[in-house]
C-alpha cells in the first residue's frame, strides 16, 4: 500500500486551511517545566517491555507470548494465566493503551525531546510493537480467514458491544489504528511506515466486511473513539475508497444535524465518547474538501463542529478549561451544581469526578483544527488556558503519573495513576500529551508565524538560516521577547514562505484578554512602536538581529460559576490560582471509583478553608470590582513558593518566578490561605473556587455536598444557596461503561444503556431486571434511596425494587412497591427524583459491609427508563 498522490502533508488537497502545523521537529522548548515533564514521560515510556504489552494480541492470534503475563489494570485479558492479579474475565478495555503507547513514541521521536541511548531504545520498542502487531494481524487471519485484518486485541466476538468483561471493543481497536497511522505520519523509517500504513489498511477493510456480515448491528450503539478521525486520517493518506467506505460507518450524522442547528443537545452525553466524534466530523470536512457531494451535508460538519466546541466552552466548562462530571455533560451552566452536588463519600463518580483529562486532551485537538481551519485568535486563547491549566496540570512532576479527574470542589488533591496495574483512558491520553509538548507552540499562514503558545521556545528555519527565538516570563517581567537569530543547521530548509519579507519574518501574536490593556506594549530594538491589530493578532515584523518585548501585564481577574455568582475563581493573566489548604500524600490519599479509578478522598476539615466574606461593610461586588487591592501579590521567589502552606512545589522545578498571592481585607478560614498557580502544586489539598459571602451574612458558605444555586436567576453576586439533600452515593446510566461497572452492574439479556434526547438511561424487557450496589455512608442509615424517572411513572409503574446484600447473585427477597415512593424534587425534560426511606434497621440488616444492592425488576411491564440512582442523607 502507497500513499496517494493527492495527498500532501497527510491531508488531501480539498479545503485549505489557514494555518499549517510545523513539525515538531523544528520546534525546540526550552522551558524547564516542560523539559522536566517530557524527560519524566519518557523514562516512562522507556520503562515498557514491547513483548508484554504484545501478550494478549498474541495470545488470541495463537503466537507464542513467551510465558509472559500482560500489564493488569485495563489491559487484562481473558483468564487468570496471562492476567497478574490472577483475575478470570475482569471488567477491562484491552489494547487500548497499547494503541496510545505507539502514538506517544512515534511522537516523542518526532519531537525535539528526546537523542542519544533514549532514541535508540524509543525507535527498538517502536519496531518490535508495530512488527508485533502486524505479526498477529496477520496470523489471526490465518486461523480466521472470515475475519482476516482483525486486530486481536480479544476475541472477534465481542464486537460491537462488549462480552466476558471486555468492555467499548471498538474504541479499544481505535486506539490501536490511530496508533499506527501515528507510526505512518510521524516515523522516519519508511519501511516501518509502511508495514504500520498495511496494518491500518487491512484493519479498515475488515470492519467493511465485518459490517456486511452483521448488517443489523448498529455501529453508533456503543462508544467508538475516534474511530471515524482515524480512518478519516487513514484515507487521506491512501485515497483508498474502502477506507472512505470504512470511516462513513462511524459518521453520527443524527447529532451532527443537532449541533449544526445549534442544538445543546448535550446534557446525559458521555462527554469523552462525544468530543471525538466531533473531531471525525471536523477531520471529514477537512479531508473530502471539495471532494464532498453536496454542499450542504459538506458544510454541516464544519459547523456541527464549531458549534460544538462554542456550546462546550460557554456553558459547560470549568475555570481550567476542562470540563464534565462523572464523565458527563449535564444542564448547560449547571457547574456549580455538578460540581457540589453530587456527594462526598469515598470512592465512586461524586463531587471528586469533574474535569477528566481525556476530555481536555480531545477538545485541544478539536481546537486546534479549528484554529487552522479559521485563524480565529479564540481558539488560540482557548488553547493556551487549557494547555496551562488542565493538561500542565494532570502531570505528577515527580512521578510522570497523570491524573484522571481533577476536582472543582475544595478539600480535594489530585490524585495520580500508577506506573503498572491500573492504565486508564487518562493515562493513555497522558502518555500523549507530554510527548507532544512542542507541536501547537507555532502555526504558519500566508500572513506568516502565528504564536499560539507564549512559552521558552526556538522554531528553525523561521527564514533562510534564521531561527526565531522566543523568551517567556509571563509570572515575573509580564512579557515576551522574540529575536531572529543565525540557523546554520537548518537541515529541512526555511518554512514556507507565505508573504514573509525578503529578508525576515513576519509574526502574528495574539493580544490575550487576559493583560491590561493599557500597559500592552510592543518595543523593538528599544523603540515602541504602534501596535498593528488585525481579528485579535498584532503584526510584528522582524528582520534578522532585530530584538522584540511584548509588554503583557498580567492581570487579575474573578471567575464564578454561572450559575452560583459566589463560587468564584481567579486567575492571574492565563493562569489559574489555587488556594492551598493542607499538605497530603496523594500516593495514599485516594479511594477508587470506576474501574481502578483513582478518585481522590476528601479533607473535610480543610475544605471549609475555602470560605470567605469581605471585611467591614465591603459587599461582593465592590471586592471583587477592586480584585487588585484585595488579592495581593506577596511571595516573589521560587524558594518562596516551595514551602508556603506547608506544601512543596513540584520537585523544585517552578517557572522563573512563581507568584504567591494573599487574600486582603477579608474574614473568614480562607483569610490566610496562600493561592498559586494551579499547575505549579504537587501533593496539596486545594481549591479552585471559593465560597464567598456578603458582609453582613456568616464569615464564608462552606459548600456543602448537594446544595441548589439561586445565583443566576436573580443575577447578582449576593444571590446564593438552597439546600439540598446531602449525596452519599450515585449511578448514572452509561451504556454498561466505566460508572456502571464500578457500581457493579448486573443485568438480565433484554437490559439496555440508551441515549435518547441528550439523556442516557437504562431499561429492560417486561421479564427483565437490573442492578447496582451502592454505598450507604459510613454510619449506616437512615438514608433514602432517590431514583430518577420520567415523570408519570409512579401513576402506572412496570416494575418495583428489590433491595439486598452486596454480592448477591440472585434476585434479592426484599420489594419495595413504586407506590410507596414519593416525588422528592422535579428536574428538566420531564424527569423526577423519586425517593423511599430506609430506616436504619433495614439499612444495618442489608449492607453490614456499607454497601447495598439496589435492583430494578419488571412486574410485568417495562423496566424504567431509569436515568440516575442515589443514596442520599
Amino acid at each position: 500500500m502507497i500513499p496517494s498522490e493527492d495527498c500532501e502533508d497527510g491531508v488531501l488537497m480539498g479545503v485549505k486551511t489557514d494555518l499549517k502545523e510545523v513539525d515538531m521537529a523544528r520546534v525546540g522548548v526550552c522551558d524547564p517545566y516542560l523539559v522536566n515533564a517530557a524527560r519524566r514521560e519518557l523514562d516512562y515510556l522507556l520503562s515498557f517491555d514491547p513483548d508484554r504489552l504484545l501478550v494478549e494480541f498474541r495470545r488470541q492470534s495463537g503466537l507464542d507470548s513467551k510465558g509472559l503475563k500482560n500489564y493488569g489494570g485495563w489491559e487484562r485479558g481473558y483468564d487468570a494465566a496471562a492476567n497478574p492479579d490472577g483475575t478470570d474475565l475482569p471488567d477491562r478495555f484491552t489494547g487500548h493503551f497499547v494503541g496510545h503507547y505507539l502514538t506517544a513514541i512515534s511522537q516523542a521521536l518526532a519531537s525535539t525531546f528526546v537523542g542519544g541511548p533514549a532514541r535508540r531504545g524509543l525507535l527498538e520498542r517502536q519496531r518490535a510493537l508495530v512488527l508485533g502487531l502486524r505479526q498477529a494481524q496477520e496470523a489471526y487471519a490465518r486461523l480466521d480467514h472470515e475475519n482476516a485484518g482483525f486486530l486481536p486485541a480479544f476475541k472477534v466476538d465481542a464486537l460491537p458491544g462488549g462480552k466476558e468483561g471486555l468492555i467499548v471493543p471498538f474504541y479499544n481497536l481505535h486506539k490501536v489504528e490511530q496508533g499506527l497511522i501515528d507510526v505512518c505520519r510521524l516515523s522516519t523509517d519508511r519501511a516501518l511506515a509502511a508495514q504500520a500504513l498495511e496494518a491500518a489498511g487491512d484493519f479498515a477493510l475488515f470492519v467493511v466486511n465485518w459490517h456486511h456480515a452483521h448488517p443489523d448491528v448498529d455501529m453508533l450503539a456503543i462508544e467508538y473513539g475516534g474511530m471515524n478521525d482515524a480512518l478519516y486520517q487513514l484515507y487521506a493518506i491512501t485515497g483508498d475508497p474502502v477506507h472512505l467506505q470504512a470511516a462513513h460507518l462511524f459518521d453520527e450524522t443524527a447529532l451532527f444535524r443537532r449541533l449544526a442547528a445549534g442544538e445543546d443537545c448535550l446534557p446525559g452525553l458521555h462527554a469523552n465518547a462525544t468530543i471525538p466524534k466531533v473531531i471525525g466530523a471536523l477531520r471529514r470536512y477537512l479531508v473530502l474538501g471539495g471532494r464532498e457531494t453536496g454542499g450542504e451535508l459538506h458544510d454541516l460538519y464544519f459547523k456541527a463542529a464549531e458549534n460544538f466546541w462554542s456550546m462546550v466552552v460557554d456553558h459547560h466548562t470549568y475555570l481550567n478549561g476542562d470540563n464534565s462530571q462523572a464523565e458527563h455533560f449535564h444542564e448547560p451552566d449547571a457547574l456549580w451544581r455538578d460540581a457540589t452536588g453530587n456527594g462526598t463519600a469515598d470512592g465512586g463518580y461524586n463531587d471528586n469526578s469533574t474535569s477528566e483529562t481525556c476530555n481536555a486532551h480531545n477538545m485541544l485537538k478539536l481546537t486546534r483544527l479549528l484554529l487552522q481551519c479559521t485563524g480565529e485568535a479564540r481558539y488560540s486563547e482557548y488553547y493556551e488556558h487549557t494547555f496551562i491549566n488542565a493538561v500542565l496540570a494532570s502531570q505528577n512532576s515527580r512521578t510522570g503519573m497523570t491524573t484522571y479527574f481533577q476536582p472543582m470542589e475544595a478539600g480535594y488533591p489530585r490524585v495520580f495513576g500508577t506506573p503498572t496495574g491500573e492504565f486508564w483512558c487518562c493515562q493513555g491520553s497522558g502518555i500523549e500529551n507530554f510527548t507532544k509538548l512542542n507541536d501547537s507552540v507555532y502555526f504558519t499562514g500566508t500572513r506568516g508565524i502565528y504564536v499560539n503558545l507564549f512559552l521558552d521556545s526556538t522554531l528553525e528555519g523561521a527564514a533562510p538560516g534564521l531561527r526565531l527565538r522566543q523568551e517567556a516570563d509571563l509570572l515575573g517581567r509580564g512579557e515576551v521577547t522574540f529575536s531572529l537569530e543565525g540557523d546554520t543547521s537548518d537541515p529541512a530548509g526555511p518554512l514556507p514562505p507565505g508573504d514573509r519579507p525578503e529578508e525576515g519574518v513576519d509574526l502574528r501574536l495574539r493580544l490575550p484578554s487576559w493583560v491590561r490593556r493599557e500597559g500592552v506594549r510592543l518595543c523593538v530594538n528599544g523603540r515602541d512602536i504602534p501596535l498593528d491589530l488585525e481579528d485579535g493578532w498584532v503584526r510584528l515584523t522582524l528582520a534578522p538581529g532585530d530584538r522584540a518585548v511584548y509588554k503583557l501585564p498580567l492581570r487579575l481577574r474573578p471567575l464564578p460559576a454561572p450559575d452560583n455568582a459566589t463560587w468564584v475563581g481567579f486567575a492571574y493573566g492565563p493562569y489559574v490560582l489555587a488556594g492551598i489548604l493542607a499538605p497530603t500524600n496523594p500516593e495514599t490519599n485516594y479511594a477508587y471509583g470506576g474501574i481502578l479509578v483513582r478518585v481522590g478522598r476528601r479533607d473535610d476539615t480543610a475544605s471549609h478553608r475555602a470560605a470567605f466574606r469581605p471585611s467591614g461593610d465591603q459587599d461582593l461586588n465592590g471586592w471583587l470590582d477592586a480584585l487588585d487591592r484585595n488579592l495581593v501579590r506577596t511571595g516573589r521567589s521560587a524558594g518562596e513558593s516551595e514551602t508556603v502552606g506547608g506544601a512543596r512545589g513540584r520537585s523544585g522545578v517552578w517557572p522563573p518566578t512563581v507568584p504567591v498571592f494573599r487574600l486582603q481585607n477579608v474574614e473568614g478560614p480562607a483569610a490566610d490561605v496562600p493561592l498559586v498557580p494551579y499547575f505549579a502544586l504537587d501533593d496539596v489539598v486545594y481549591a479552585l473556587y471559593f465560597d464567598l459571602s456578603s458582609a453582613s451574612s456568616a464569615p464564608g458558605v462552606p459548600s456543602a455536598a448537594g446544595r441548589d444555586a439561586k445565583a443566576g436567576a436573580g443575577g447578582g453576586r449576593e444571590a446564593g444557596p438552597a439546600a439540598r439533600p446531602r449525596v452519599i452515593d450515585t449511578v448514572t446510566p452509561d451504556q454498561g461503561n466505566n460508572i456502571e461497572r464500578g457500581k457493579a452492574l448486573k443485568a438480565s439479556p433484554d437490559s439496555r444503556s440508551l441515549v435518547e434526547d441528550g439523556r442516557a438511561f437504562r431499561d429492560a424487557g417486561p421479564a427483565g431486571w437490573f442492578s447496582y450496589e451502592l454505598s450507604v455512608g459510613p454510619h449506616g442509615g437512615p438514608v433514602t434511596l432517590a431514583v430518577l424517572v420520567p415523570d408519570g411513572v409512579l401513576e402506572n409503574p412496570g416494575f418495583e425494587v428489590r433491595l439486598g446484600s452486596s454480592g448477591q447473585g440472585t434476585l434479592p427477597p426484599g420489594r419495595l412497591a413504586l407506590s410507596g415512593f414519593r416525588i422528592l424534587r422535579r428536574e428538566a425534560e420531564g424527569l423526577v427524583w423519586i425517593g423511599r426511606d430506609l430506616p436504619a434497621a433495614m439499612v444495618g440488616t442489608l449492607a453490614p459491609a456499607g454497601t447495598i444492592r439496589v435492583l430494578f425488576a419488571s412486574t410485568g411491564g417495562r423496566v424504567g427508563p431509569v436515568y440516575g440512582v442515589r443514596i442520599e442523607a
